[in-house]
């Protein structure tokens, strides 16, 4: 079973700002399985039940394209591809291409079986005191 960390560490915001700059640029952050946070309420909102429920149904339901996934989820596709975009970028996915039939497609595929938060009680201790 592959697991996800989402790491909080109170860290220097020069850091934070490099790995975010990194991810943009498509350079994936699950390092190690790890993606570190330097707030608490990011950390959260990244793992959102909407950004949960989408990870579950790629793992479970196995859509064969993003369009499937969205029909799938009952949601906007548009929305959907920009999620899986930015979750592709960060390494919590990937994109396999399809080529059989008409047209291309990409197949989202999830990396982890199941998401962790580390919180650190120090770490919270040191940010609330600053």
């Amino acid at each position: 079973m592959k697991t996800l960390t989402l790491c909080y560490r109170n860290y220097d915001k020069e850091i934070l700002l490099d790995t975010v700059k990194e991810a943009i640029k498509g350079k994936s952050k699950a390092e190690d399985d790890v993606i570190y946070f330097n707030d608490l309420a990011a950390m959260y909102k990244f793992m959102s039940p909407a950004r949960a429920e989408l990870l579950s149904v790629i793992k479970n339901l196995k859509p064969k394209s993003i369009y499937d996934l969205s029909q799938k989820i009952h949601k906007d596709q548009g929305y959907i591809s920009k999620e899986i975009k930015f979750l592709n970028r960060l390494g919590v996915i990937d994109l396999v291409l399809d080529e059989t039939g008409s047209r291309q497609k990409l197949i989202p595929v999830v990396k982890f079986d199941r998401v962790i938060f580390d919180v650190g009680i120090n770490d919270v201790a040191k940010a609330s005191s600053e």
